[in-house]
């Protein structure tokens, strides 16, 4: 969700006192808004792992002056990530009980390259982390053994 808001000046006066409509264009084909400052949901609709949209704002004086302004790829939506893991051994042993778990390469709406992508390993016994690495080791507990 992105929440927009305008600061407009017409003829030196600015936000309200002389703007009379805003219209909104969020460059997704949905419907415009003529709030002053509205909240817009954005969805990914290419296929891609990411899209851009332009964003244009209009605004109308109360003595009929009109003022736009447009910026282009002014809005980047990444799709819901959709991780497929594999782990390599699936069956370990008490000589080797580490398992490594990575993201499968069919995995969609990942930004790999972005050093802000983090990721959340859980393993279902209450514990997690949260690591900026893809790839996890993890030394598996066998229920009365101990190495």
């Amino acid at each position: 969700m992105v929440h927009f808001s305008s600061t407009v000046s017409v003829g030196g006066v600015t936000n309200g006192s002389v703007t009379t409509s805003y219209e909104w264009d969020f460059g997704d084909g949905t419907p415009h808004s003529q709030d002053m400052n509205p909240y817009h949901i954005y969805n990914v609709t290419n296929g891609k792992d990411t899209q851009q949209f332009n964003v244009k704002l209009t605004v109308v004086s109360d003595s009929g002056c009109v003022a736009n302004t447009a910026k282009n790829s002014w809005i980047t939506v990444y799709a819901t990530p959709k991780p497929i893991i594999s782990a390599t051994p699936q069956f370990t042993t008490i000589a080797l009980p580490q398992v490594q778990f990575k993201l499968d390469s069919r995995s969609t709406g990942i930004a790999y390259n972005d050093p802000a992508t983090t990721y959340k390993w859980t393993f279902g016994d209450s514990s997690h982390a949260i690591s900026t690495l893809e790839i996890r080791n993890i030394p598996m507990q066998i229920p009365g053994f101990s190495k």
